[in-house]
């Protein structure tokens, strides 16, 4: 079995959103929008694959969702958690993911 070839990962967008009905900042919607490149002179064809990352996580209620592309990855509920840390399984795809989110911003970071 070969191996697979190195990539580069780039941002193309970052949106976070405050969608709670009732009160808007008990859940926030953070979309990613990023693209997967090989390395040139690997076997694969250089072209950039973009993906999409969207995850929604109710404060309140602990409900977290992941979806990758527009299919649903993961949902888990666990109230009172305050750190999500996440391996994504992509199905033998490369590279491989990890989501790490916080409910509050850390110290020295912009709000949004």
């Amino acid at each position: 079995m070969a191996a697979q070839p190195p990539y580069t990962i780039s941002q193309v967008e970052h949106t976070v959103e405050h969608v709670g009905r009732q009160k808007a900042a008990s859940k926030r919607r953070i979309r990613w929008v990023f693209g997967v490149t090989p390395i040139a002179g690997t076997a694969a064809a250089p072209s950039t694959q973009q993906h999409e990352l969207v995850f929604t996580w109710s404060i309140s209620s602990g409900k977290q969702d992941i979806t990758l592309d527009g299919t649903n990855v993961t949902f888990n509920r666990q109230k009172g958690r305050s750190v999500f840390n996440e391996a994504l399984q992509r199905m033998g795809e490369k590279p491989d993911l990890r989501l790490v989110c916080t409910t509050t911003v850390p110290t020295g970071c912009p709000q949004d």
